[in-house]
């Protein structure tokens, strides 16, 4: 229905804009009653496009990194090599914090995630991932004990976790 009423709109904008332009040109005879009314009509028309369109367009948005590093993803966070009687196959109740490491600004936030078994594995999307981010898992069991991953690239690698000893 959006698209109808569009090229509708678009319809009607290009045979207003090339009627008067020919009537403004001499190549079509028009009437000066209509020919006022379509010239009206016609800039109407154009200063309502303009405006629609610099309200639309941010042109002072301060962009902090260039387009191609400032493309966002999901990435598909995949756990593995966790002992099978620590983490059970039906039910994953565990904490599960992901650290995002930016290497461009060595700046790092968390996210905390809800793992699923999937394919074998546990498994989370994290989502708003700039290119070449990577990632560090940490996961607390249901029994208190903790385990961790190293920094790794999601596209590249999997999580391997391996326990930390809490002191």
């Amino acid at each position: 229905m959006r698209q109808v009423f569009f090229y509708t709109v678009l319809l009607i904008f290009v045979s207003t804009a090339v009627v008067t332009l020919l009537g403004l040109v001499g190549a079509v005879e028009i009437n000066e009653k209509y020919f006022t009314a379509l010239v009206g009509t016609f800039l109407l028309e154009t200063g309502g496009a303009i405006l629609m369109l610099f309200k639309k367009t941010d042109f002072f948005e301060v962009r902090e990194q260039s387009e191609a590093t400032d493309f966002k993803n999901t990435a598909r966070v995949d756990v593995v090599m966790l002992p099978r009687e620590l983490f059970p196959v039906v039910s994953d109740p565990h904490k599960c914090k992901i650290a995002i490491l930016n290497s461009d600004n060595i700046e790092e936030r968390t996210v905390d995630v809800k793992l699923v078994r999937t394919n074998g594995y546990l498994s989370a999307l994290v989502d708003d991932l700039v290119n070449g981010e990577l990632l560090q898992v940490t996961l607390i069991n249901k029994d208190g004990s903790v385990w961790e991953s190293e920094y790794f690239d999601p596209g590249l690698a999997k999580a391997e976790l391996r326990e930390v000893q809490c002191q």
